[in-house]
C-alpha cells in the first residue's frame, strides 16, 4: 500500500522538477534565428542602461514572441507517411524515395520542410560500432508550402548506403516554421520500411582482381556455350567490361571509335551460380569480412554478364537452405536480375562444416548442368575440388583472384 502511494507521489515530483528543464530544453530547441533576434529586441527595448523602458516596443516585440510560439504549437503538423522507393539499390550509389504524406487534420499544415532524419555518427562512436552502417543523405530538406486539410503531397529525397544488406529506412522528419519562421517543431515519423543494398559491382578501374575476374568469366561463358549457332544482332559502340565477341572494324574506321559486333545464341542454357560464403580457417573476422563483400561482388558483376548472354541462370548461396534457389530468371533480360541481386544482399558468412554440407547437397541437385564456384577459400573438399562439370573461380585478396 505505501509503495502504491509513495511511487506515483516520486514520480509526480521528478516530474515537477525537471519542468523547468525540458521547457528550457524544448524552447532552446525550437529557436530559430528570427526568434533570437526577436529575443535580442526585447531585451534592448527594456533599455536597462537609462532605466526608462520603450514600453511600446516592448509590448510588440513580447506579443510577437508569445504569439508567435502559441500559433507554432497549434499550427503544428500531424502527417500520415507512405513511402515508394526501388526494391533495391547498389552499395555506395544513391536512390530516389518519394514521400507521400497526408494531412490529418483539419487545419491546413504550411511552411513545412521534408527530409529524413540523418545524423552523422561521430568517430569515436564510428570506431566502436565498427564500419559505417548509417544512411546518408545526398538531398537537402525539401520545402513545402502548403498541404490542405485531409490533402497530400509528394515529397523527394535521395539516400546512399555504404554497406551491403537489408537496411530499415531512417525516420521521416517534418519541420514546420510557421508562422514567420519564429519558432519550428520537428516531428519525426517511424517507417516500417526496409530496402536491399545490394553488392557493389566490380568495375575494371577498381583493381587488377576485376579484371582478371571479366576475363575469366568470359572464357568461362565461352566454353560453356560452344557448339551454339550465333545469330548477329547488331552493332553497337564498345564500352569497358562488356565482353567483346567480335571487332567490327568496318565500322570502327568509318566511324573513328571501337565498334562491336553483338551475337546471340538461338538456345538457352541452364548455367548453376553457386556462392561459397564460408572464409578459410585460421582468418581473421576482418579479412572474411572483406573477402565476402569481394565475392560477393564478383557475383554481382557475373549475373548481368550471364543473362545478357542468353544463358538461364540458378544461383545458390550456402547461406540458404538447401533447394531455395528462388526463380529462375529469363534469358537476356537483365531486368529480372535484381530478385538475384535481393538475395545477395542478405548474403552471410557461415561455418565451413555447414557450407561444405550444403555445397555437396546443392551441387548433387544441379546434376550434370555446368556449375560455376565462386568462392573466397584456397582449400575446397575433394568432393567439390574433383567435379569435371564444376568449374571453380576464387575471389581472393591482390592481383589475382
Amino acid at each position: 500500500m505505501i509503495k502504491r502511494v509513495l511511487v506515483p507521489i516520486g514520480l509526480t515530483s521528478l516530474a515537477v522538477l525537471l519542468f523547468p528543464i525540458r521547457l528550457w530544453t524544448t524552447l532552446r530547441r525550437s529557436m530559430t534565428t528570427t526568434s533570437i533576434t526577436l529575443l535580442l529586441a526585447t531585451i534592448v527595448t527594456l533599455n536597462i542602461v537609462w532605466g526608462y523602458p520603450w514600453i511600446g516596443m516592448f509590448a510588440a516585440c513580447l506579443a510577437l514572441g508569445v504569439v508567435g510560439g502559441l500559433a507554432c504549437w497549434y499550427f503544428r503538423p500531424s502527417l500520415r507517411v507512405d513511402i515508394k522507393l526501388p526494391l533495391s539499390a547498389a552499395a555506395t550509389q544513391p536512390f530516389l524515395a518519394q514521400i507521400h504524406l497526408t494531412n490529418r487534420r483539419r487545419i491546413p499544415a504550411l511552411d513545412l520542410r521534408v527530409g529524413f532524419d540523418v545524423v552523422p555518427t561521430a568517430r569515436f562512436f564510428q570506431r566502436w560500432r565498427g564500419p559505417q552502417s548509417e544512411p546518408i543523405e545526398t538531398s537537402v530538406a525539401m520545402p513545402m508550402n502548403l498541404i490542405r486539410s485531409h490533402g497530400h503531397d509528394w515529397a523527394t529525397a535521395s539516400l546512399r548506403y555504404s554497406n551491403r544488406g537489408i537496411h530499415q529506412l531512417p525516420r521521416v522528419m517534418v519541420e514546420s516554421s510557421f508562422p514567420f519562421h519564429l519558432f519550428r517543431t520537428v516531428r519525426r515519423i517511424d517507417v516500417p520500411t526496409s530496402i536491399a543494398i545490394t553488392p557493389r559491382p566490380l568495375a575494371l578501374a577498381d583493381a587488377n582482381v576485376a579484371q582478371t575476374m571479366f576475363k575469366t568469366i568470359e572464357e568461362l561463358t565461352s566454353r560453356l556455350c560452344v557448339g551454339e549457332s550465333l545469330e548477329y544482332t547488331g552493332s553497337r559502340e564498345y564500352q569497358p567490361g562488356v565482353p567483346v565477341r567480335r571487332w567490327d572494324f568496318g565500322s570502327w574506321a568509318r566511324l573513328g571509335r571501337p565498334i562491336v559486333r553483338e551475337f546471340q545464341s538461338s538456345s538457352f542454357q541452364t548455367v548453376w551460380l553457386v556462392i561459397d560464403t564460408a572464409a578459410d580457417v585460421g582468418t581473421s573476422k576482418h579479412s572474411a569480412s572483406e573477402n565476402l563483400e569481394r565475392l560477393l561482388s564478383c557475383a554481382a558483376a557475373v549475373i548481368p554478364q550471364w543473362l545478357q548472354r542468353r544463358v538461364r541462370l540458378r544461383m545458390y548461396v550456402s547461406s540458404e537452405q538447401p533447394g531455395d534457389h528462388g526463380s529462375e530468371p529469363a534469358a537476356g533480360t537483365v531486368s529480372d536480375a535484381e530478385g538475384l541481386q535481393i538475395r545477395l544482399a542478405a548474403a552471410e558468412r557461415v561455418a565451413n562444416s555447414v557450407a561444405d554440407q550444403r555445397l555437396v547437397e546443392t551441387l548433387e541437385l544441379a546434376g550434370r548442368k555446368p556449375i560455376l564456384l565462386l568462392t573466397s577459400r584456397e582449400i575446397l573438399p575433394s568432393s567439390i575440388s574433383q567435379l569435371s562439370h564444376c568449374n571453380v573461380v576464387r575471389c581472393l585478396g591482390g592481383d589475382t583472384p
